[in-house]
């Protein structure tokens, strides 16, 4: 089999599981720092007069967000990389870490996003599984 899609069915099958354990509930007892007073970067108020108060509500962490788009482009080079026959042959059997660390970035990106829109710690296992937008912190 194909190490692109060998590596991408045990990180979704890898997720799922973690997925399904926090959705029982499983972490529900642990305590986590959630909600913009645990973290340095504030919403950016000084775009207030350029767009709506409710715009910077929905994007408490702008710079992060920005960040969490390097999790998708920062794979898709690497799939366009190892997508040239010679480059897998130069790795070897290493091209199969390449493709986890791919697959894990890609995976990561919707869930990091998640967590800092909603700042609710159970969206970080399984946000791909039970997106509620109603459970949204509005920042402050």
């Amino acid at each position: 089999m194909d190490p692109k899609y060998l590596t991408l069915s045990a990180t979704l099958t890898y997720f799922g599981i973690l997925s399904l354990i926090v959705s029982t509930g499983a972490f529900d007892h642990i305590t986590t720092q959630d909600g913009l007073d645990h973290y340095a970067e504030q919403p950016w108020y000084f775009l207030m007069p350029y767009v709506s108060e409710s715009v910077i509500a929905y994007f408490p962490m702008p710079a992060n967000l920005l960040v969490n788009v390097g999790y998708l482009v920062v794979p898709c080079y690497w799939l366009n990389v190892l997508n040239k026959e010679e480059v897998r042959d130069m790795l070897g059997v290493t091209v199969t870490y390449f493709y986890v660390f791919v697959w894990s970035a890609v995976v990561y990106m919707p869930v990091q996003t998640v967590r800092i829109l909603t700042q609710n710690h159970r969206y970080i296992g399984y946000c791909c599984f039970n997106f509620d937008m109603t459970n949204f912190q509005k920042g402050a």
